[in-house]
């Protein structure tokens, strides 16, 4: 492989993989859904707890 060759399938390479990374996700984004939001956790009474070991729970 010649040296002009190698380093424009580099370039090229590293172009693409930059646009890859930033391109279709600005896009495709949802402003909507953040992390941050809150969560709704509902705790089961009847799940089996773990935190005393034998006994009831087996």
């Amino acid at each position: 492989m010649n040296r002009k060759k190698f380093f424009t399938s580099l370039t090229i390479g590293t172009l693409g993989f930059t646009l890859f990374n930033t391109y279709p996700f600005k896009f495709f984004k949802d402003k909507s859904k953040t992390l941050n939001s809150n969560v709704k956790l509902k705790i089961n009474p009847m799940a089996v707890s773990r935190k005393n070991k034998g006994g009831k729970n087996v």
